[in-house]
């Protein structure tokens, strides 16, 4: 819970924030697995028949949490 309220606040952008953007084009994707967090970027790419395709752009990284301290 921890490191997801710690990336959501990270990565986030606000609602109706001046800079955001009307569209998506780009996925972050964070797991949790077996204590580590890994790190994925994607592109939505459209192709010519109307089908959608992701493909990852990187950068991609594993992090690997030592401690997580309470208060």
């Amino acid at each position: 819970r921890i490191a997801r309220a710690l990336l959501t606040s990270t990565f986030n952008i606000p609602r109706y924030h001046a800079r955001s953007k009307p569209f998506v084009d780009h996925i972050l994707c964070f797991f949790v697995l077996e204590g580590k967090i890994y790190f994925r970027h994607y592109q939505i790419l459209e192709l010519n028949n109307g089908q959608f395709s992701l493909t990852e752009i990187g950068p991609r990284f594993v992090l690997d949490p030592q401690v997580l301290l309470q208060g």
